[in-house]
């Protein structure tokens, strides 16, 4: 199936005049805590993001064809290795003297795991629309929506589709000023109504809530330049559920959670987040960035338990205040004349849950040194 989708690729992009280009992103980093939970169980951690692209531009819109593999590697816990193949279609079209333009694209993956992780894998197939409308000099308008379907062959009763709508205006001011106003309606549904369809030795799934999950996230973002190298920014976060489903695993003794990717997406929580960020760019082509957060999640239908995995007694839902920071170096280098620059970003972060689900109260940090390369 790889190698059919690839050959198709090429064959079509070979028989069009265009522009190829390939990008490569790669990552090299550690783990205190690989897991995020309370066992504290480090790794080193690497991963490879090569991008096979085929442009076709023209004075007011323009076409990519592409195709991904993204691959994640541990040392030592290797059953968590999986790599992910995407292909998609990207087109733009702008109109007008303020510079409206209108994007729709198509994609479409297939993610594969270790047989230990075997029931992760995923197929998924998005598409999306964004219209940016200009109203006067300083004022974007966007409009957006984005359908998704992801199927889990492996776990059928959790395969689900979601689509978003948003709205968000982006204002500038002679003032260096920057401020984004932002509104979300997310939905996710779950294409199976029952829990059948497990394999006979599989745990039970159990429903939370009945129906779809529906979401509202508001964003408000300010950014102020300091000076002509300096800048800082705030953001604040707000997520409301006005209607939730959700499925766990059951072992028998309580709810038992596999991976946060599947069993606790963000319709499985509402909360508030502020973050606050400082950048400044540094001589020879660097940048440092500091950036801080604190979040709220609590929990709509998923109870806390102790160690042994038994909900406690008062039937309280799970409460996480997670408090984070990181901080980037980068730079750009230019190896040589008429190539692209090769960017290097060296990465450390923090991060403290603090949770009334012991199994989730835990603490992590993380270093990586990114490499991105454009051919």
């Amino acid at each position: 199936m790889r190698s059919l989708v690839f050959i198709i690729l090429i064959t079509i992009t070979s028989t069009i005049q265009g522009q190829w280009s390939l990008s490569v992103n790669s990552e090299n980093g550690y783990s205190n805590n690989i897991f995020a939970n309370y066992h504290q169980l480090s790794d080193y951690f690497s991963s490879l993001r090569p991008k096979l692209t085929h442009d076709w531009i023209s004075e007011n819109s323009g076409t990519r064809l592409y195709y991904q593999v993204d691959m994640h590697f541990f040392k030592q816990f290797r059953e968590r290795n999986s790599q992910t193949h995407e292909i998609g279609f990207d087109h733009y079209k702008i109109w007008g003297d303020q510079g409206n333009r209108f994007d729709f694209g198509v994609n479409a993956d297939r993610r594969y795991h270790s047989d230990s992780y075997q029931w992760y894998e995923q197929n998924q197939y998005q598409v999306y629309a964004t219209i940016k409308y200009v109203p006067r000099a300083g004022w974007y308008t966007y409009f957006g929506a984005m359908w998704l379907l992801r199927d889990y062959p492996m776990l059928p009763s959790f395969s689900q589709q979601r689509s978003q709508l948003y709205v968000r205006n982006s204002l500038f001011f002679p003032t260096n000023t920057t401020l984004i106003l932002e509104a979300d309606l997310m939905s996710k549904a779950y294409t199976s109504a029952t829990t059948g369809g497990m394999a006979d030795d599989s745990p039970e799934v159990v429903s939370a809530g009945s129906g779809a999950s529906r979401q509202v996230l508001l964003l408000a973002r300010t950014a102020q330049s300091i000076s002509s190298r300096i800048g800082i920014s705030a953001e604040y976060q707000l997520r409301l559920n006005s209607a939730g489903s959700n499925r766990y695993l059951n072992n028998g003794d309580g709810f038992y959670y596999s991976d946060e990717e599947i069993f606790e997406d963000m319709f499985a929580y509402h909360g508030s987040m502020w973050t606050a960020g400082y950048n400044q760019h540094l001589p020879w082509s660097m940048r440092i960035s500091l950036n801080g957060s604190r979040e709220i999640r609590q929990y709509d239908d998923r109870p806390a338990a102790d160690l042994q995995g038994e909900p406690f007694a008062d039937g309280r839902l799970r409460s996480d205040r997670r408090t984070m920071a990181w901080l980037t170096w980068s730079k750009r280098l230019t190896i040589k004349n008429g190539w692209s620059p090769l960017n290097i970003s060296l990465t450390y972060s923090w991060l403290e849950n603090d949770s009334n689900d012991p199994f989730y109260n835990y603490n992590s940090t993380y270093w990586g040194l990114r490499l991105v390369h454009t051919f």
